[in-house]
């Protein structure tokens, strides 16, 4: 069971919400580079994880035109919950 103030989840969760896009495209290589977990426009990727090595591997493949790494939605967190 997940309960408290929003903020406070979102803020604590171990995933982060990350959206990469290169060349005005989505981008989901994540491969080793992160434990990329499938969420809508974008992917959750645990919070330790080393963005600048994920940016360092998409810029091989294009130019990075949108990068957003924020705490997870409240609709992210709740499909977590709810596949455990």
């Amino acid at each position: 069971m997940l309960s408290g103030i929003v903020h406070t989840l979102r803020s604590a969760s171990p995933l982060w919400r990350l959206d990469l896009w290169v060349d005005d495209r989505p981008w989901h290589g994540w491969g080793e580079t992160a434990t990329g977990h499938p969420a809508s426009n974008g992917a959750l990727v645990d919070v330790d994880t080393d963005i600048a090595e994920v940016v360092a591997k998409a810029r091989t493949e294009g130019e990075i035109t949108r990068l957003v790494f924020e705490p997870p939605r409240l609709s992210d967190l709740f499909r977590e919950v709810v596949r455990r």
